[in-house]
């Protein structure tokens, strides 16, 4: 709908728990403070947008803060596109246009790319010999990933941040700030291996639901997505989602109330897909 929203989900289970009109700092502590049991929170898995870091201090004291590494590896493959681009003014209008059609390949990995894949890339890398270059070095950031304890890992991001080339500090620009604002919270990720990866897919579902609806308002999709095929529990004697919390929210009303002995426990997304693909939705 045009601009970020707030998607929180049970990390170890893969559930979606809640989706939120609003990621601003005083909204989301709003929320977490009307939820409560923040102390009980032991990880936080988020991406590298600074407000997260700002909430979970103050709703989460006793969270370890652990940043996805998806969002940190792909500001690598940012570095291999802006590389590729770079090329596009100095080549025929018709070699641009076969360039362009590569990006696919340049995101593959070397490890687990087939045979065919190695071949059309060493071909691209015979034509353009920077793309080779640039690609190894987001390879040799991605393969940090593979290290097994924490201490090897800070040895990898050290020796990939102090021998990247000059030529390729622009285009890793991204991966070097990620290193240097985050690297902290970046390493736990080998004492906590946590990662948010559903997320993102849930957010492409949520975004075909959106489609399919023909462009439904927050509260519509909020509740689609929430309350379909969300796992309560009659025995437990659940909070009242009411207007008290959506009064603190801009704009008017943006939860949807959930009342009686009912706790919710998120939604599988693998039931959402499938009521999409099946347009139940």
């Amino acid at each position: 709908m045009k601009r970020p929203r707030f998607v929180i989900g049970d990390v170890e289970n893969s559930l979606m728990l809640d989706m939120q009109e609003s990621r601003k700092q005083t909204n989301l502590n709003d929320y977490f403070e009307f939820i409560g049991g923040g102390d009980k929170v032991e990880v936080v898995c988020q991406d590298m947008w600074s407000t997260y870091r700002s909430v979970t201090r103050k709703q989460f004291p006793n969270a370890v803060t652990v940043i996805d590494k998806y969002h940190v590896q792909r500001t690598a493959n940012a570095a291999v596109e802006l590389v590729r681009k770079a090329h596009f003014i100095r080549i025929s209008n018709q070699d641009r246009i076969r360039l362009k059609r590569k990006k696919g390949l340049l995101l593959a990995r070397w490890d687990k790319a087939s045979d065919k894949l190695k071949d059309d890339l060493e071909k691209l890398f015979v034509e353009f010999p920077n793309l080779r270059a640039v690609y190894e070095w987001k390879e040799r950031f991605y393969d940090i990933y593979e290290c097994e304890t924490r201490a090897a890992a800070e040895k990898a991001m050290t020796e990939w941040m102090l021998n990247l080339p000059p030529e390729f500090e622009r285009p890793f620009k991204q991966s070097r700030d990620a290193v240097k604002n985050w690297r902290p919270h970046i390493l736990r990720y080998f004492e906590h291996r946590y990662t948010s990866a559903y997320i993102e897919r849930l957010n492409g579902l949520i975004r075909k639901m959106n489609v399919q609806g023909a462009g439904y308002d927050f509260s519509t999709l909020r509740a689609k997505a929430l309350l379909k095929h969300g796992r309560v529990d009659r025995e437990v004697e659940g909070q009242k989602l009411t207007n008290r919390l959506a009064r603190t929210l801009p704009a008017g009303p943006r939860l949807v109330p959930i009342y009686g002995p009912w706790r919710y426990y998120g939604m599988p997304l693998s039931t959402l897909e499938a009521d999409l693909e099946a347009g139940l939705l």
